[in-house]
């Protein structure tokens, strides 16, 4: 009679147990890993548009292992702007002046990829030129 007790008592706990740590255990079991790689550096990056106080940039898209959410637009090394596309439009530019853009891509575990390749550019100038006068007869 004691050695049934025994038994049913075990069975009872092993099911509690089983109940309670059974369910955290198998988080644990499925968790998924986490995501250490970061994404391809963009390539290519280029101007396609120059005016005295914007530019236009784009490059060729970068792949990761999970996807990319955001490429990272520097200035002369400092953080400009985030975008989700591959082209970005910098306004505010000072004419007549010279910069240096590079673009990282990162994804959804902020990992970061290496600078694109970095493009010097120059401003137009805004210089308009002088009017003709006009001519009296």
């Amino acid at each position: 009679m004691k050695k049934r007790i025994l038994q049913t008592v075990i069975l009872i706990l092993s099911l509690i147990l089983l109940t309670v740590f059974g369910s955290s255990l198998d988080s644990f079991t499925y968790a998924a890993k986490p995501d250490r790689t970061a994404p391809s550096a963009p390539a290519n990056l280029k101007a396609i548009s120059v005016s005295d106080t914007s530019v236009t940039l784009s490059w060729s898209a970068s792949t990761d292992n999970v996807g990319v959410t955001a490429y990272d637009i520097y200035r002369n090394n400092i953080y400009l702007a985030s975008t989700s596309m591959t082209s970005y439009t910098a306004n505010g530019l000072n004419p007549s002046s010279n910069y240096q853009f590079y673009v990282k891509a990162k994804d959804a575990k902020g990992n970061i990829s290496n600078s694109s390749n970095i493009i010097s550019l120059s401003t137009t100038s805004n210089a308009t030129p002088p009017s003709q006068p006009l001519s009296k007869k």
